[in-house]
């Protein structure tokens, strides 16, 4: 097999590229977070579906670029809608919008929740903060109106399932993933929450505070999308590098992924998303449940007060771990912004992809290998 040298110049250029896109980051100037998305496709190649069967197929990915959300859209307009589950608040059904394979979600009758006013408290938050974004790793909104039943839905991006569902199996066990696609996943989770965090609104951050894998969601491409921003806040965004914590209630989320200052109810701030993110990264790397061996929620508040962590693969690079460390630090200032894990993911992921050992069948890996069978034979 003949490698040209052309295309070794073009993956080695991409590499250039990508680590001065990173060092642009590193500097603070503002890069197209797409132009590092696409240049990591082409390197990285196809995405891994971590969905098995017909999953995939199941599924049409329809360009919507320029679709622009549509309010007050009336039941009658949806097509082919299917009953497709129920959630603790809200009830879920498929349907087609426009041509567009989409979800729509609203609220659970009373007799299956009689906390209508939560629900409703909750939907109409979540449609305020969808229509605030515009990102590719961020679920996409298509638009609201109002069943015949009177109550409010959403017209959302239909996915293919979970992180959770991705990773889940019958026997309980999580399924084992490549160190490679763990680290592209959180990059791309983490992509969508810099841009909450520091982009969506001027002078504003967008908090999800509900960060689990439940709340993740894969696209039939198999990019990772964060998703359910039920619990969102949108809070007066500070000076860069002044540590402020806001005056907001506690006990937000799921205990597992929940930031020790959140669990006790103290004030926090974004640093509570980075917690939550490391922690489903941890899972990732590790196809371990966070304190799974942990029986009861105080006992699990107790350990995370002490500052008891999961395990740390030592197979790890220690890069990887020192960023999964900083990212669950007792110490709220010292978790990165998720600025910093974007600009670290990448570095790490590069690393990845040069590091002989890891990499997965790189041009340049194939242009030697040719080299070293062409001298073997002369």
């Amino acid at each position: 097999m003949e490698i040209k040298e052309d295309a070794v110049r073009d993956a080695e250029s991409h590499r250039n590229m990508l680590l001065g896109l990173a060092h642009q980051r590193t500097l603070g100037e503002h890069v197209d977070q797409r132009v590092i998305s696409n240049e990591l496709d082409q390197k990285l190649g196809p995405r891994h579906h971590i969905f098995e069967g017909n999953a995939v197929l199941d599924i049409q990915q329809t360009p919507v670029e320029n679709f622009d959300p549509v309010e007050n859209i009336a039941w009658s307009n949806l097509e082919n809608v299917e009953h497709l589950a129920d959630g603790g608040m809200c009830r879920i059904f498929s349907a087609d919008f426009k041509g567009i394979q989409c979800v729509v979600k609203t609220a659970l009758p009373p007799d299956k929740n009689p906390n209508q006013e939560d629900i409703k408290n909750a939907l109409v938050a979540e449609q305020k903060v969808l229509q605030l974004v515009s990102h590719s790793n961020i679920v996409r909104y298509f638009g609201s109106g109002t069943s015949p039943e009177g109550n409010l839905f959403l017209v959302l991006e239909r996915l293919l399932g979970s992180l959770a569902d991705g990773m889940g199996s019958k026997n309980g066990d999580l399924k084992k993933l490549e160190v490679l696609d763990a680290m592209k996943w959180a990059l791309e989770v983490a992509m969508g929450m810099a841009y909450l965090h520091d982009q969506a609104v001027p002078n504003k951050m967008i908090l999800h505070r509900d960060l689990k894998p439940d709340n993740l969601g894969f696209a039939p491409d198999g990019k990772l999308k964060v998703m359910d921003l039920g619990l969102a806040i949108v809070v007066d965004r500070q000076f860069r590098g002044q540590s402020s914590e806001y005056q907001m209630s506690g006990e937000v989320g799921s205990l597992r992924y929940m930031a020790p200052e959140v669990s006790f109810s103290k004030s926090y701030n974004e640093k509570a998303d980075v917690y939550s993110f490391t922690m489903i990264f941890w899972e990732m790397l590790s196809s371990f449940k966070p304190f799974a061996h942990v029986g009861s929620a105080p006992e699990l508040k107790e350990r995370i007060m002490k500052g008891q962590r999961p395990p740390l693969n030592k197979k790890w690079s220690e890069d990887l771990q020192a960023l999964i460390q900083q990212g669950w630090d007792q110490e709220v200032t010292s978790r990165p912004s998720f600025r910093e894990v974007v600009n670290r993911l990448e570095a790490l992921i590069l690393d990845t992809i040069e590091n002989p050992v890891q990499r997965k069948r790189s041009l340049m890996e194939r242009y030697f290998s040719c080299l070293a069978q062409k001298s073997t034979q002369s």
